[in-house]
């Protein structure tokens, strides 16, 4: 009792970035009921959802898009955490994060769709899921490149 849950450890980490990196949705959950920020950027300017998206924690991922994480935020490096999980081939990621609302339409500063991310990863499950999920192969990026 009392103890402050948004205070961050001596490696500078919070115990919500632990356990949202390692992968447990539960206690993610707690302390998300206990009033920890699903949107607080980390210190490296990154975001909680961008860490379980990249270490592939789906049920992490759904649990911080309940909690009102942003699907659609443009992160550091011009991607959305959907490119990201395309980037990585974390199919279940990538399927919860569409079921949130994420954009599939949405390009990077070069005009890579998530379907061009999955495409030069050769992720075809992912291709094939975006695909069907409505993805458009003929959108051309800044390059005149199409997927």
């Amino acid at each position: 009792a009392g103890a402050d849950a948004n205070k961050a450890l001596n490696t500078g980490c919070t115990l919500l970035q632990m356990a949202a990196q390692c992968g447990h949705p539960a206690v993610v959950q707690v302390l998300l009921e206990v009033g920890v920020d699903a949107n607080k950027a980390l210190n490296n300017g990154g975001t909680l959802l961008q860490m379980a998206t990249q270490n592939g924690h789906p049920a992490v991922v759904k649990v911080l898009l309940e909690a009102g994480a942003d699907a659609n935020k443009v992160l550091n490096n011009g991607w959305t955490p959907l490119q990201m999980a395309a980037q990585c081939g974390h199919l279940a990621v990538v399927k919860a994060l569409l079921g949130s609302g994420a954009d599939i339409h949405k390009t990077d500063s070069n005009g890579n769709t998530v379907l061009m991310v999955a495409v030069l990863c050769d992720h075809l499950a992912v291709v094939e899921a975006l695909l069907e999920m409505g993805a458009d192969a003929k959108v051309m990026r800044n390059d005149g490149k199409t997927a």
